[in-house]
């Protein structure tokens, strides 16, 4: 297991453009349904499930952004660059592992 590990974390560089992209694309999918969708007391109309799901995604963010003292008052646009630049880099590395894993255990090997 430890051979695996040490072989997921090794350098790849389209793992990493992969994992920097993807997570760009997620991280700002889930702003857009997050804030398109929200009303006075959560995500409201016909995509009220996919605003409920960027809540969840940018929970972690959230929870983060109150605890470096956002105010209330903090700006829908501040809040958005805060949340990506905090979920951003965590969701990249999660992307990067799991294309490095993926890549070892069912194709060929590439980069490293």
């Amino acid at each position: 297991m430890y051979a695996f590990l040490k072989r997921v974390h090794t350098w790849d560089v389209q793992a990493f453009f992969g994992g920097i992209v993807s997570a760009a694309v997620i991280e700002a999918g889930s702003l857009v349904a997050m804030f398109g969708t929200m009303g006075h007391a959560g995500p409201e109309g016909a995509f009220s499930i996919a605003g409920w799901f960027g809540v969840l995604v940018n929970f972690p963010g959230l929870l983060l952004g109150r605890f470096l003292s956002l105010g209330e008052d903090v700006s829908t646009t501040k809040l958005a660059i805060v949340l990506f630049l905090i979920q951003a880099p965590l969701l990249a590395y999660f992307f990067f592992v799991a294309i490095r894993a993926w890549r070892i255990r069912f194709g060929p090997e590439v980069g490293g």
